[in-house]
Protein backbone atom coordinates (compact mmCIF):
# COMPACT_ATOMS: atom_id res chain seq x y z
CA UNK A 1 0.00 0.00 0.00
CA UNK A 2 3.15 2.52 0.75
CA UNK A 3 4.19 2.11 -2.53
CA UNK A 4 0.90 2.56 -4.36
CA UNK A 5 0.73 5.93 -2.10
CA UNK A 6 4.45 7.21 -2.97
CA UNK A 7 4.24 6.49 -6.89
CA UNK A 8 0.41 7.97 -7.00
CA UNK A 9 1.80 10.87 -5.06
CA UNK A 10 4.95 11.56 -6.69
CA UNK A 11 2.21 11.14 -9.92
CA UNK A 12 -0.09 13.85 -8.69
CA UNK A 13 2.17 16.21 -7.74
CA UNK A 14 4.44 16.28 -11.07
CA UNK A 15 1.13 16.58 -13.38
CA UNK A 16 -0.24 19.38 -11.29
CA UNK A 17 2.94 20.90 -11.24
CA UNK A 18 3.91 20.94 -14.34
CA UNK A 19 0.36 21.70 -15.96
CA UNK A 20 0.35 24.86 -13.46
CA UNK A 21 3.70 25.47 -13.92
CA UNK A 22 3.57 25.91 -17.75
CA UNK A 23 0.10 27.65 -17.85
CA UNK A 24 1.74 30.20 -15.39
CA UNK A 25 4.85 30.42 -17.76
CA UNK A 26 2.33 30.69 -20.82
CA UNK A 27 0.70 33.54 -18.80
CA UNK A 28 3.33 35.52 -18.25
CA UNK A 29 5.22 34.70 -21.26
CA UNK A 30 1.99 35.89 -23.30
CA UNK A 31 1.59 39.35 -21.07
CA UNK A 32 5.36 40.06 -21.91
CA UNK A 33 4.92 39.70 -25.57
CA UNK A 34 1.54 41.52 -25.37
CA UNK A 35 2.85 44.46 -23.30
CA UNK A 36 6.53 44.72 -25.19
CA UNK A 37 5.91 43.39 -28.96
CA UNK A 38 2.51 44.04 -29.36
CA UNK A 39 1.60 40.46 -30.38
CA UNK A 40 0.86 37.06 -28.32
CA UNK A 41 0.62 33.70 -29.09
CA UNK A 42 -2.74 33.11 -30.45
CA UNK A 43 -3.04 29.79 -28.91
CA UNK A 44 -1.97 30.62 -25.97
CA UNK A 45 -5.09 31.58 -24.17
CA UNK A 46 -6.21 27.92 -24.93
CA UNK A 47 -3.25 26.33 -23.99
CA UNK A 48 -3.67 27.88 -20.65
CA UNK A 49 -7.36 27.02 -20.21
CA UNK A 50 -6.40 23.29 -21.07
CA UNK A 51 -3.57 23.13 -18.45
CA UNK A 52 -5.86 25.10 -15.85
CA UNK A 53 -8.70 22.07 -16.48
CA UNK A 54 -5.76 19.09 -16.29
CA UNK A 55 -4.61 20.64 -13.15
CA UNK A 56 -8.24 20.76 -11.34
CA UNK A 57 -8.76 17.26 -12.07
CA UNK A 58 -5.52 16.09 -11.10
CA UNK A 59 -6.11 18.17 -8.12
CA UNK A 60 -9.22 16.67 -7.06
CA UNK A 61 -6.96 13.26 -6.24
CA UNK A 62 -4.61 15.48 -4.27
CA UNK A 63 -7.32 16.90 -2.67
CA UNK A 64 -8.21 13.32 -1.90
CA UNK A 65 -4.88 12.26 -0.46
CA UNK A 66 -5.53 14.80 2.35
CA UNK A 67 -9.25 14.44 2.96
CA UNK A 68 -9.99 18.27 1.65
CA UNK A 69 -12.72 18.02 -0.41
CA UNK A 70 -15.78 20.33 0.91
CA UNK A 71 -17.84 18.36 3.14
CA UNK A 72 -21.34 18.80 4.43
CA UNK A 73 -21.23 17.26 7.68
CA UNK A 74 -24.91 17.90 8.95
CA UNK A 75 -25.47 14.06 9.55
CA UNK A 76 -21.87 14.05 11.06
CA UNK A 77 -22.62 16.46 14.15
CA UNK A 78 -25.82 14.07 15.02
CA UNK A 79 -24.04 11.01 15.31
CA UNK A 80 -21.41 9.43 17.40
CA UNK A 81 -18.05 7.28 16.99
CA UNK A 82 -18.60 4.61 14.72
CA UNK A 83 -22.13 6.09 13.07
CA UNK A 84 -19.19 8.58 11.99
CA UNK A 85 -16.94 6.50 10.62
CA UNK A 86 -19.95 5.07 8.57
CA UNK A 87 -20.98 7.97 7.68
CA UNK A 88 -17.37 8.21 6.08
CA UNK A 89 -17.66 4.68 4.47
CA UNK A 90 -20.55 5.86 2.99
CA UNK A 91 -19.23 9.17 1.93
CA UNK A 92 -16.22 7.62 -0.18
CA UNK A 93 -18.26 4.60 -1.88
CA UNK A 94 -20.36 7.69 -2.99
CA UNK A 95 -17.08 9.20 -4.59
CA UNK A 96 -16.25 6.17 -6.11
CA UNK A 97 -19.67 5.28 -7.32
CA UNK A 98 -19.38 8.64 -9.28
CA UNK A 99 -15.52 8.12 -10.38
CA UNK A 100 -16.98 4.89 -11.97
CA UNK A 101 -19.65 6.10 -13.91
CA UNK A 102 -18.86 9.79 -15.18
CA UNK A 103 -15.03 7.94 -14.91
CA UNK A 104 -16.27 5.37 -17.62
CA UNK A 105 -18.47 7.78 -19.77
CA UNK A 106 -15.02 10.30 -19.95
CA UNK A 107 -13.42 7.37 -21.21
CA UNK A 108 -16.03 6.56 -23.56
CA UNK A 109 -15.98 10.40 -24.75
CA UNK A 110 -12.15 10.16 -25.21
CA UNK A 111 -12.36 7.40 -27.53
CA UNK A 112 -15.33 8.10 -29.46
CA UNK A 113 -14.33 8.88 -33.33
CA UNK A 114 -15.43 12.45 -33.41
CA UNK A 115 -13.06 12.65 -30.60
CA UNK A 116 -10.36 11.40 -32.07
CA UNK A 117 -10.79 13.42 -35.73
CA UNK A 118 -12.14 16.69 -34.38
CA UNK A 119 -9.19 19.15 -33.57
CA UNK A 120 -9.20 21.76 -30.84
CA UNK A 121 -9.58 26.33 -32.76
CA UNK A 122 -6.25 27.15 -31.50
CA UNK A 123 -4.23 24.49 -30.89
CA UNK A 124 -5.47 22.27 -33.63
CA UNK A 125 -5.01 19.08 -31.01
CA UNK A 126 -7.57 16.11 -31.45
CA UNK A 127 -9.91 17.03 -29.16
CA UNK A 128 -9.39 13.79 -26.94
CA UNK A 129 -6.12 15.80 -25.51
CA UNK A 130 -7.72 18.01 -23.62
CA UNK A 131 -10.83 15.74 -22.64
CA UNK A 132 -8.50 12.88 -21.44
CA UNK A 133 -7.88 15.11 -18.52
CA UNK A 134 -11.55 13.97 -17.40
CA UNK A 135 -11.08 10.57 -17.09
CA UNK A 136 -7.60 10.09 -16.32
CA UNK A 137 -8.54 12.55 -13.27
CA UNK A 138 -11.44 10.34 -12.04
CA UNK A 139 -9.28 7.60 -12.16
CA UNK A 140 -6.46 9.11 -10.01
CA UNK A 141 -9.33 10.59 -7.81
CA UNK A 142 -10.69 6.73 -7.91
CA UNK A 143 -7.07 5.04 -7.01
CA UNK A 144 -7.05 7.35 -4.10
CA UNK A 145 -10.70 6.85 -2.92
CA UNK A 146 -10.27 3.22 -2.88
CA UNK A 147 -7.14 3.94 -0.24
CA UNK A 148 -9.21 6.65 1.83
CA UNK A 149 -11.67 3.38 1.55
CA UNK A 150 -9.54 0.89 2.43
CA UNK A 151 -7.79 3.10 6.00
CA UNK A 152 -11.12 4.18 6.92
CA UNK A 153 -12.46 0.40 7.25
CA UNK A 154 -9.48 -0.35 8.78
CA UNK A 155 -9.56 2.49 11.52
CA UNK A 156 -6.03 4.17 9.97
CA UNK A 157 -6.40 7.79 10.63
CA UNK A 158 -5.50 9.76 7.80
CA UNK A 159 -2.29 11.92 7.62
Amino acid sequence: MKFLDKTLTFLENFLAGISLSLAALLTMLNIVMRYFFNRSFIWGEEAVVFLVIYSAFIGTSIAMRYREHITVDILGTLVRGKGVRALEVLSVLLILVYCLIIGAFGWLMVTDPSAIHTITPSLKLPLWIPEISIPVGLTLLFIRAAEVLWKTVRGIPHS
